[in-house]
């Protein structure tokens, strides 16, 4: 029987002649996955030698590892705010980033329930995460797309809507709209790394053309669709900051915020 330590060096080498982005982290959260582990101790445990049924998974994992498909899509599921999320192909797979963004939004809500909107939810990371944390607040879902609203459900969203932006919402006011909208554009979409141009939805990384679109359309609806002192919380790309807080400056008070990376990444609009 092989060791964690042999079966682990193998497959990395496997996964690095397959050109494969941080092959190391990768078979190790495969790894992770396959013996029930925090994927720490996985080196705690090196010695330890796989059964046939755990190397057998494993190898499978490798395989589709190696087209490059996101071990987040292999094994299904991510962990987000506390929260088990199931991922497939048809939503983008939650960031770091995104979950920093939801930690935001719970620190800053009131007391008191409120109505929060999350827009653009795909696989309903940042709505379920928010309700998680604060389970006194109505949140609603919605998604343009009918596989994402799907996934979005079994993943424990109690009302998810589908339709474009504020369709799903028309005579009803939010006091936080969350939206994590596609913002690529079309020309950064063709030199995106093959993890995410191959395997994540266009739709919900595109944008248009500029990748300004959807904060347009945003800006242009969303004052009729929050109470009085109501929040706005966007991701944005990289870069993006200034033009969005200008698409925002007739909403209220904007605020870009960075990650901690220090790029902009975040806006907040107050009414």
């Amino acid at each position: 029987m092989k060791t964690v330590s042999e079966v682990l060096d193998i497959s990395v080498k496997f996964l690095s002649d397959k050109e494969v982005k941080s092959p190391r982290r990768l078979v190790e959260e495969l790894l992770s996955h396959v013996l029930k582990l925090p994927r720490l101790e996985i080196y705690m445990q090196f010695d330890r030698p796989l059964q046939e049924d755990e190397l057998g998974r494993l190898r499978e994992y490798v395989k589709q590892a190696a087209t490059k498909m996101p071990w987040q899509y292999i094994v299904g599921k991510v962990k987000f705010m506390g929260c088990i999320i199931e991922v497939s192909p048809d939503v983008l797979i939650p960031r770091q980033e995104t979950e920093i963004l939801g930690e935001m939004i719970v620190k800053e809500m009131g007391d008191g329930p409120t109505v929060v909107w999350d827009i653009c939810c795909g696989s309903g990371c940042l709505g379920i995460g928010i309700k998680k944390r604060r389970p006194d607040c109505t949140v609603v879902l919605s998604d343009v797309s009918e596989k994402a609203v799907a996934m979005a459900r079994r993943n424990g969203g109690d009302d998810v809507r589908q339709g474009d932006l504020f369709e799903p919402f028309v005579g009803s006011k939010a006091d936080v709209i969350v939206c994590n909208p596609p913002y690529v554009s079309e020309a950064e979409y063709a030199g995106l790394e093959d993890e995410v141009r191959v395997w994540e939805p266009k739709m919900a990384l595109v944008g248009e053309k500029s990748g300004f679109e959807f904060y347009e359309r945003l800006a242009g609806e969303v004052l009729g669709y929050l109470h009085p002192g109501g929040k706005v919380y966007l991701e944005i790309g990289r870069g993006m900051g200034s033009r969005v807080r200008e698409i925002f400056s007739g909403c209220g008070e904007v605020e870009v915020m960075k990650d901690f990376a220090g790029h902009d990444r975040f806006v907040v609009v107050r009414l």
